[in-house]
């Protein structure tokens, strides 16, 4: 599988900052945060899915919407990025 335009060197660090802090303030859903990681690390499904150990076909219905994966799949999307899955009050920000 191809992948995608990488972002460039200089910018990926404001991105991945950028990222975090959209988390943190609960703008991203499940969905949009493991598509923007895998933006990221410049990577399509296909290849994001054999590196975290899901099936591809679990990862593309998961970002679109479509998929109810288990606890262990959204384990297994975030752990490269260091993160978590938890529970947070609906409609409020994470204090850090």
């Amino acid at each position: 599988m191809g992948r995608r335009k990488k972002i460039p060197k200089d910018i990926l660090p404001k991105e991945r900052q950028h990222f975090y802090e959209q988390l943190i303030a609960g703008e991203l859903s499940l969905s949009m945060a493991s598509k923007r990681m895998r933006e990221l690390i410049n990577l399509d499904q296909d290849d994001f899915a054999k590196l975290v150990g899901v099936a591809p076909r679990t990862l593309k219905d998961f970002e679109a919407g479509r998929g109810n994966p288990t606890l262990l799949t959204l384990q297994k999307i975030a752990k490269p990025f260091g993160l978590e899955v938890m529970f947070r009050p609906a409609g409020r920000q994470l204090e850090v």
